[in-house]
């Protein structure tokens, strides 16, 4: 009796432990400032350009929120839009730019394990959506399918990985 004792109250203070570590964690670390489904389309996007793509661990995130004027937000010419028609697209809204410096861990094209930072940006046209494909999210300053053109024009299979995901 004794013994089963013992291991009830280890376990209940190892579950208090843990409650505490998770609380804890949950009120310091801070909500992010955009939703979470962009910071999973950004490792989504960083990952798809890995050798490894599973090898892909994000290791820490930091984040805000930059208010766009019109011109900013219709400056990418993927939303070339005439102006007298971009009132009535933006309408009520107020567009900004979300953005992300990812801090991951990955395996390079050798093998070795590297550490590195990228930055994922996506303009929203409310500041409540988010992408659900990387198609929408820039990493470094530039979309998925357009770096693996420059980076890699004849590898078919990373494009096709890319473009799945787009």
């Amino acid at each position: 009796m004794t013994s089963s004792r013992r291991k009830a109250k280890s376990l209940a203070a190892a579950a208090l432990i843990i409650g505490v570590a998770v609380i804890g964690y949950t009120l310091f670390r801070g909500p992010l400032p955009f939703p979470h489904r962009f910071v999973h389309t950004c490792d989504t996007a960083i990952a798809d350009r890995l050798k490894e793509s599973a090898s892909y661990e994000r290791t820490g995130l930091q984040g805000s929120i930059k208010t766009l004027s019109q011109e900013e937000f219709f400056a990418d010419p993927r939303r070339a839009v005439a102006p007298e028609h971009r009132r009535a697209i933006i309408g009520s809204n107020q567009p900004v730019r979300y953005e992300a410096l990812i801090t991951y861990r990955a395996l390079d094209a050798v093998g070795a394990v590297i550490q590195e930072q990228a930055s994922c940006t996506f303009n929203s046209l409310s500041g409540g959506d988010a992408p659900n494909k990387t198609s929408g999210v820039q990493i470094d300053g530039e979309y998925n399918l357009d770096w693996v053109k420059r980076q890699h024009p004849n590898s078919r299979e990373m494009f096709f990985r890319i473009l799945k995901n787009s």
